[in-house]
């Protein structure tokens, strides 16, 4: 996807390397327990694997001031049943209350990058925490009005 491609009250683009801790109080929305120093550590380690993919690219939503909204995680991959597929992970975004742009515009821009890249499915995981109460609703109805259903349930152990 080319930076800046997709264009609406957001500019798409790679997260860049000096916007990596000006990221991080999206990304600790994810999960409180993360530190600047574990965000910067994975960042780095996508910025230098990112085409191998094996930790995946950081994709974002940015407004033209360089505020950013909204942060995925992706991989392209082979599954056994799907083909080609790309797997998001770690979705967050920031909006007001009763919006819904930002996800809206993230779909959007998933779905971009996986027919870019060939994929014949989307898989997105959303973590439970962010299924709660009213921001749950909002995201339901962005998945669903951007034709995403539920397929299937993903458990998980800590070690």
């Amino acid at each position: 996807m080319n930076d800046g491609a997709m264009r609406s009250d957001y500019i798409a683009r790679p997260l860049p390397q000096d916007q990596v801790l000006q990221a991080f109080p999206l990304v600790q929305a994810l999960d409180k327990r993360l530190t600047p120093q574990s965000w910067q550590r994975f960042a780095e380690a996508s910025f230098s694997s990112r085409n191998r993919g094996d930790y995946g690219n950081i994709m974002t939503l940015q407004t033209s001031s360089g505020y950013i909204h909204a942060l995925f995680v992706y991989w392209v991959r082979e599954d056994l049943c799907e083909g080609r597929q790309m797997e998001v992970d770690h979705l967050v975004t920031f909006e007001l209350p009763g919006q819904t742009k930002a996800i809206s515009m993230a779909l959007r821009v998933m779905e971009q990058l996986g027919r870019e890249k060939g994929c014949e499915v989307i898989d997105i995981c959303v973590p439970r925490s962010s299924l709660d109460g009213a921001q749950a609703s909002r995201i339901a109805d962005a998945f669903g009005t951007s034709g995403y259903a539920e397929s299937a349930a993903r458990w998980r152990k800590r070690l």
